[in-house]
């Protein structure tokens, strides 16, 4: 994080990776590696990140699953859930971060 106020998490990369080789191994639940977007801490702007999930919903039909997994650090910004992202601040948290 650029925020020296907001802690990293050191296993969030590697978290993601193993969830994601999980997902797309055919002996689980055999995700087509083509439909499984990965985003690790680098790429992970908010721009890349709702970019990301857009792309998602708009390829999903109504009897797919839709998995979305964050791993890293959160808070509120007001009275909703927030998640940090490399850029985010904890000051301008509500401009910044991913507000669910």
């Amino acid at each position: 994080f650029q925020d020296k106020a907001i802690s990293p998490r050191p296993t969030a990369d590697a978290d993601a990776k193993a969830l994601h080789a999980m997902l797309t191994n055919p002996k689980y639940l055999g995700v087509a590696p083509e439909r499984a977007k990965l985003l690790l801490s680098a790429d992970a702007s908010r721009d890349a990140v709702v970019k990301a999930i857009d792309a998602a919903i708009t390829s999903t039909g109504p009897d797919d699953l839709l998995l979305v997994a964050f791993f890293g650090r959160g808070t509120s910004a007001g009275d909703k859930p927030c998640f940090f992202l490399p850029d985010s601040t904890v000051k301008d948290r509500a401009k910044t971060a991913l507000i669910t």
